[in-house]
């Protein structure tokens, strides 16, 4: 067998070259296809820190809501409440009149 030329080598080498410079925008394109799918990631992630920041928003206006209406209800039955309680004793002094000023009927013996 015989040994290989110079122009055999440099033929050889300069064809592992073409592989390796081929194999490198190969991988460039995929790092590049790699990296717009995180550009797009993080793009989704900034939507959702907004989604998530109008939805605390609403949590906080649900709570103030609640505890308003809480307050509220608390309120109208402290004002209620006395007015109700003497409504209510004047309606009982006036059936326990109407009782006593009706005739008994004679008990059988």
């Amino acid at each position: 067998m015989a040994a290989p030329t110079r122009e055999e080598i440099d033929a050889k080498l300069a064809a592992s070259e073409a592989r390796a410079e081929t194999r490198a925008v190969v991988s460039d394109g995929k790092l590049d296809a790699v990296l717009a799918k995180l550009v797009s990631i993080g793009e989704k992630m900034d939507d959702v820190r907004a989604d998530n920041r109008t939805t605390r928003a609403n949590l906080w206006a649900v709570c103030a809501i609640v505890v308003a209406v809480i307050i509220g209800m608390g309120a109208i039955v402290i004002t209620i409440a006395p007015a109700a309680f003497t409504f209510g004793s004047q309606v009982r002094d006036m059936v326990q009149k109407e009782v006593a000023a009706t005739p008994q009927p004679p008990k059988a013996p």
